[in-house]
C-alpha cells in the first residue's frame, strides 16, 4: 500500500507543511516517512517531535511508525 498524506508538524514553534510518505527513498519496510515541503531530506520519528494529519485511521498508522500524532 502506497501511503502519501498532506501533514503539518511542529518545527520551530509552528506547524509547517509536510508529507508523510512510503515512497521516499529513505523509507524501510513500508514505514513512512515525514518529507518536509520544499526539502528533499526525509524525517523519522526520533527526528520530528509532533506530526498532525488530518484523518484518524492515518494517524493510527503514524503511532504505530512511531511518530507522536495528532489528529486535527
Amino acid at each position: 500500500m502506497i501511503v502519501r498524506i498532506k501533514a503539518k508538524i511542529e518545527h520551530g514553534g509552528k506547524y509547517v507543511p509536510a508529507i508523510l510518505t512510503n515512497e521516499h527513498s529513505e523509507s524501510s519496510y513500508g514505514q513512512p516517512v515525514v518529507v518536509i515541503d520544499g526539502e528533499k531530506r526525509a524525517r523519522k520519528p526520533g527526528q520530528v517531535f509532533c506530526i498532525r494529519v488530518s484523518d484518524f485511521e492515518m494517524a493510527d498508522l503514524d503511532r504505530r511508525a512511531g511518530y507522536l500524532a495528532l489528529k486535527g
